[in-house]
């Protein structure tokens, strides 16, 4: 990986980032700096399921009230940014990731941060410098299990914003349908595995679900109703065959036997999902 000075001399050619999904759970990150657009990246973090350290001078007044809510998951230490090298010989444990933003630094004193972060192979995201970014956390709104994000490569993070507050008002009315119709597929194919297969078919379900054409009909045309039932009878169908596979026994007489559990366990369904709508 190229250290600042080349990152920085590169910036005209550099590339776009990628917007992909991470999982955060029990990771730690660490926050350099407590400035103006700190505190809505720590949101995402913890909401994320990280632990977060924050490393600065001063607490502004969310943080300092986030920590009486964040208790377990949000540490906030009252120290110089640039004394973080130290910090980690004994308070401060190696992060998963870094993000540092507004002036918490000086020019010479980032670069350093950041060549000593990378040595130790932490990503970094600095705060407007994409150009010094190994990543950059994009603005998202979330529903349930439903993200839209709108990223910038961080060329104008308002803008980001004021964008993906437009596409909020003209989703509006269909956002929370779409959210629960999400929800009740997760706990769909959840039901299915745990009555008739494995965590490992998971992929494979979905992955055929999401190649039928009548069942992505119906997503296109907003007929979540329908596109649940649909998915039903293909989850029925799906784990059936597997189950004829294992066996190799591929007899009428037991794909016939198959139907009854089938029938029990759309009853079951229709009860399970009926409780969410």
């Amino acid at each position: 990986m190229s250290n600042p000075s080349e990152s920085r001399n590169l910036a005209l050619n550099r590339g776009q980032f990628l917007p992909i999904g991470l999982h955060c759970g029990g990771k730690d990150m660490l926050v350099l700096g407590a400035g103006k657009g700190a505190f809505p990246e720590i949101v995402k973090l913890l909401e994320s399921g990280a632990s977060v350290t924050v490393v600065a001078s001063h607490a502004s007044a969310d943080l300092q009230s986030a920590l009486l809510t964040h208790g377990e998951r949000l540490r906030f230490l009252k120290r110089a940014p640039r004394q973080v090298m130290q910090l980690l010989d004994g308070e401060l444990k190696a992060p998963s990731m870094v993000l540092i933003f507004g002036q918490a630094l000086e020019t010479d004193e980032e670069e350093e941060l950041i060549s000593f972060f990378r040595s130790l192979k932490i990503p970094v995201s600095v705060q407007l410098k994409p150009w010094l970014s190994d990543f950059s956390l994009p603005t998202y709104l979330k529903r349930g299990h439903l993200k839209i994000a709108v990223h910038s490569d961080q060329v104008l993070p308002a803008f980001e914003k004021i964008l993906l507050s437009r596409l909020e008002a003209s989703l509006q009315s269909q956002l929370d349908r779409m959210s629960i119709f999400i929800g009740q597929l997760d706990e769909l194919i959840e039901i299915h595995l745990a009555a008739g297969g494995e965590d490992s078919l998971r992929s494979r379900l979905v992955d055929s679900l999401q190649n039928s054409e009548t069942f992505l009909g119906a997503l296109s045309r907003s007929s979540y109703d329908e596109a649940l039932r649909l998915a039903q009878e293909h989850c029925i169908q799906f784990l059936a065959a597997q189950k004829q596979e294992e066996s190799g026994d591929q007899s009428s007489s037991e794909a016939e036997h198959e139907q009854e559990p089938g029938q029990e366990l759309n009853l079951r369904l229709d009860q399970e999902l009926g409780k969410r709508r």
